[in-house]
């Protein structure tokens, strides 16, 4: 538990503190005693993922494998075995991302996917389409996707609008999910991925972020992946 609070500390959503003493109580991949039984890098097997969500998953624009192909990088300097899963493939490698897709669609397709491919940890980005943003909807699809027996589902916040009526939006979505992630099932982390990007200098658009953009989108599912205990 240290070990998380410390890697958690110093971490913010879109400029807004995340409350540390509520984010710890949160579903963070683990128990009191340690680490989610399965679905480990220290398991020995390379870990089976599926990078769910919207066209921010599928790498958009130009679809050339966006944070997959940067976490990928990361995972493989440190010598963690993985494989990516899904039904698209890019550059990035094998992947749910589907332009356009809300959190519910996105729910939808997560769990075809798990029973598809039995993936260990399942990487989820969703709301970026929704309007209204309702992260209790956002919890709500974890929960489903992990009671379909999946080990990790790890849960990251969005990035930031560039469109006017949709910045407020997304900074009080980002905002709200610490408080309906609490409570959440042991296996099911959020971690605000997306906490180091700004617009415009990290988004290629007013909605999806540049390769600068992606690789800082890595960095923060690198680190979620570690505070689930699902990498060292």
């Amino acid at each position: 538990m240290l070990k998380v609070k410390a890697l958690l500390l110093t971490l913010f959503v879109t400029g807004c503190s995340f409350d540390i003493d509520a984010l710890i109580n949160i579903g963070i991949g683990q128990t009191d005693a340690g680490p989610v039984d399965g679905g480990t890098a220290d398991a020995g097997a390379p870990l089976r993922m599926v990078a769910v969500g919207d066209s921010i998953t599928a790498g958009s624009p130009g679809n050339i494998g966006g944070y997959r192909a940067h976490l990928g990088v990361l995972l493989t300097e440190a010598e963690v075995a993985f494989e990516w899963f899904g039904r698209n493939t890019d550059d990035g490698g094998d992947h749910e991302g589907y332009s356009g897709l809300t959190v519910e669609e996105i729910e939808t397709k997560a769990i075809e996917a798990v029973g598809l491919f039995s993936p260990d940890v399942v990487l989820i980005m969703g709301g970026t389409n929704n309007n209204p943003k309702v992260p209790e909807d956002y919890a709500t699809a974890c929960e489903n996707i992990k009671a379909e027996g999946v080990a990790h589902v790890i849960a990251a916040t969005i990035p930031p609008r560039g469109d006017g009526e949709a910045i407020q939006p997304t900074i009080d979505y980002n905002e709200g999910l610490p408080a309906a992630f609490f409570g959440a099932s042991v296996g099911i982390t959020l971690y605000p991925v997306s906490a180091e990007l700004a617009y415009p200098g990290d988004m290629a658009d007013v909605a999806h972020p540049n390769d600068t953009g992606y690789e800082k989108l890595a960095a923060g599912w690198y680190a979620g992946m570690q505070a689930a205990y699902v990498i060292p």
